[in-house]
């Protein structure tokens, strides 16, 4: 599953058929900007604050977001002075949320998200997810049987092969009423997978 990730990240290039809203992405250039991937091992700036690294993603991307409600509700008061190696993976990856509530890009992609985290913060996290998919499509890989149950679409990698096991009612729904849909919804993708390896 994080081979699919990767691949879904471009990080081997576009090596496959892309399509945004039925147009074809001809140049990696059209669309990797557009992608974000919280991968298990995040790089950050080793020599800045992670409140450092936010000021300068919030002034790149012109977002106005109330930071300290955030970081208050993430509980990283204490590590946002902190430099990234003082961190734990855990203080990280709850970190990377903030930086998509910030970058807001097209397609968010999730490597075990919920991983180091307490039920109390997996919450908070799914709390986040439904602000995050009001702008952007979530695709989330993971064994957590807690964000399985909350996914609104399911999908399981089995034998090399991708396999749709659930959708929502609503997005069913959306699919029956127009098959050509100019508008994406957005919805949270989670996949699982039987075996640890494709």
């Amino acid at each position: 599953k994080s081979t699919f990730l990767d691949i879904l990240s471009l990080k081997y290039g576009l090596s496959y058929d892309l399509f945004i809203n039925d147009k074809r992405i001809e140049d990696i250039n059209e669309i990797i900007d557009d992608i974000y991937y919280l991968e298990q091992n995040p790089i950050f700036a080793e020599d800045l604050t992670i409140y450092e690294q936010w000021l300068i993603l919030k002034k790149k991307y012109d977002i106005d977001i109330d930071l300290q409600a955030y970081i208050n509700k993430l509980n990283l008061e204490d590590v946002q002075n902190l430099y990234p190696m003082q961190l734990s993976s855990g203080e990280k990856y709850r970190c990377l949320f903030i930086n998509a509530l910030i970058i807001r890009p097209l397609i968010i992609l999730m490597d075990e998200p919920t991983a180091s985290l307490n039920v109390e913060y997996k919450k908070i996290i799914m709390e986040i997810f439904d602000e995050l998919k009001n702008n952007s499509i979530l695709i989330v890989s993971s064994h957590d049987s807690f964000l399985i149950e909350q996914a609104d679409t399911l999908y399981e990698i089995n034998e090399y092969k991708l396999n749709q096991i659930r959708i929502s009612e609503e997005r069913d729904k959306s699919y029956k009423k127009d098959t050509h849909v100019k508008k994406i919804n957005w919805f949270i993708e989670s996949m699982k997978m039987k075996k640890h390896h494709i």
